[in-house]
C-alpha cells in the first residue's frame, strides 16, 4: 500500500510539473525472484499508480509508461546509461525505479 501512494504521489507531481502535454515515466525495474522489489512484487503497485495518474491528468495530458526490465541482479553500474537512453529516446519525464540491493 505505501509503495502505491507512493508511486502515485510521484506520478501526479511529475504531471503537475510536466510542461509537455505528453507525460513519459520511465520504469527501471529488475526481474529476479529473489528480490524484494522484482518486477513480479511491484508491477502491480506501479501499474496501479500508471493507471491513477491516467485518471487525474486524462483531460490535460496522455501517460505513457515504458518498461526495462533487467535480469541482472543489481544495475548500479549500468543505470545511468539506461536512464539517459530512455530520456533521449522517449523523453521520459519521471523515472521510477531502480531498486538497488546492497548484499
Amino acid at each position: 500500500m505505501l509503495l502505491t501512494t507512493f508511486c502515485s504521489v510521484l506520478l501526479v507531481a511529475t504531471a503537475i510539473w510536466a510542461k509537455r502535454k505528453n507525460i513519459t515515466i520511465g520504469g527501471i525495474v529488475a526481474d529476479k525472484n529473489a528480490l524484494p522489489f522484482a518486477l513480479h512484487r511491484t508491477g502491480p503497485a506501479i501499474e496501479r499508480g500508471i493507471e491513477k495518474l491516467r485518471k487525474i491528468v486524462a483531460d490535460e495530458a496522455d501517460v505513457t509508461f515504458i518498461l526495462n526490465v533487467t535480469t541482472e541482479f543489481c544495475v548500479a553500474d549500468m543505470v545511468g546509461a539506461i536512464a539517459a537512453e530512455m530520456y533521449y529516446k522517449h523523453q521520459v519525464s519521471a523515472f521510477i525505479g531502480p531498486g538497488m540491493c546492497y548484499v
